[in-house]
């Protein structure tokens, strides 16, 4: 199933960012709620025993391996689901349409625009870990172009007199953890022009020198170094170690009208998490590679994302994730965190794996 995207928005690094970002948002929001309203009343929860459909937003991300394998090895089947895959052009489409129930489970790294729909009212929450930064290999770092990492990378303050240019995610916990990084070495964004670039072509772009700096993730990541296109000048789970960076999100068709639905997933979930963890077996990797459109020998070489065995929320993570956020002009003020997760949901399928 493919959603239409609604019209796409422009982000850039200034104080006017900040307040058309909040302009959008209320603006978004506002829309999304009289739409909700105009469609009239959800449709009831199908009786406990029938399969319940569910509809995620799941694209060919190595993050979302674990969704693969509870799809693959009939773990949502076990659970009485039958899963509907939707494909939106834009992740950025992910929470609209999770606020206006088009789908009911979307996942996305922590970000300022999730954490500013539940300040605003819309019934959105995280409900388990999908991903923390672990010791050993590295899933994100910041590459430099050869020719700025030559040139010294961040340690030069003539490269850095303004106008570099760095493509970093804004607004999410890329810039979350490279600002950090900033800090350490007495760097402020303003020594930076920030640019989007598609993920696909970022090792060309620093390769051609047209980028100095850029975060990469797994698999490009390996990609990008084994092409030689750019150089590793920092790890993220060295700048912020053991920071949970990513969680799965329910909207109100689940939170409001059907809770059963969530129960279920998160246990075919958490058993798709349980396999991955073993590691890079036969199996694993012929549904991630079959998941992701990557080639297996790939696949293996990647260095994966970590889980936790529980899949449970790390709080103080977010806590500081919103302390950034607010300090960058992102969020007007924090909320306690009881407002932005529901465990519930996470500690059902703990129960119901237990041994």
């Amino acid at each position: 199933m493919r959603l239409q995207s609604p019209p796409s928005v422009s982000w850039k690094a200034s104080t006017l960012l900040n307040k058309r970002f909040k302009l959008f948002t209320t603006l978004t929001l506002s829309m999304l709620v009289l739409a909700a309203c105009a469609s009239g009343p959800a449709s009831p929860a199908a009786p406990s025993n029938e399969p319940m459909a569910v509809k995620i937003v799941l694209p060919p991300y190595l993050s979302n391996s674990p969704i693969f394998i509870a799809q693959e090895e009939g773990y949502f089947a076990d659970a009485g689901l039958e899963v509907e895959v939707v494909i939106l052009d834009r992740s950025v489409d992910a929470l609209p349409a999770l606020i206006q129930k088009q789908v009911d489970v979307t996942s996305d790294a922590i970000n300022a625009a999730t954490l500013s729909a539940i300040a605003q009212g819309e019934n959105v929450r995280l409900v388990a870990d999908k991903g923390y930064l672990s010791p050993g290999c590295s899933y994100d770092s910041l590459l430099a172009s050869a020719g700025a990492a030559a040139a010294g990378g961040l340690d030069n303050s003539d490269l850095l007199a303004g106008g570099t240019k760095l493509a970093v995610t804004q607004a999410n916990y890329r810039e979350f953890w490279v600002s950090k990084l900033f800090a350490q070495k007495g760097l402020s964004v303003d020594n930076f022009e920030w640019v989007v670039v598609p993920p696909a072509a970022l090792g060309e772009t620093l390769q051609a020198g047209d980028i100095a700096f850029a975060t990469v993730a797994e698999p490009s990541l390996t990609q990008v170094l084994n092409a030689q296109q750019g150089v590793v000048i920092a790890n993220a789970n060295e700048v912020v170690p053991g920071f949970q960076y990513s969680f799965v999100n329910f909207g109100p068709s689940i939170l409001e009208d059907n809770p059963e639905a969530g129960r279920r997933f998160m246990v075919a979930y958490l058993r798709g998490v349980r396999q991955f963890i073993e590691g890079k077996t036969d199996r694993n990797v012929q549904i991630i590679a079959e998941g992701t459109g990557l080639d297996p020998e790939l696949v293996r070489a990647t260095c994966w994302p970590t889980f936790d065995e529980n899949i449970s929320i790390h709080t103080e993570d977010i806590l500081t994730f919103q302390e950034w956020a607010v300090s960058a002009g992102y969020l007007d003020a924090a909320l306690p965190v009881d407002s932005l997760i529901d465990t519930s949901f996470q500690q059902y399928a703990v129960e119901q794996l237990a041994p």
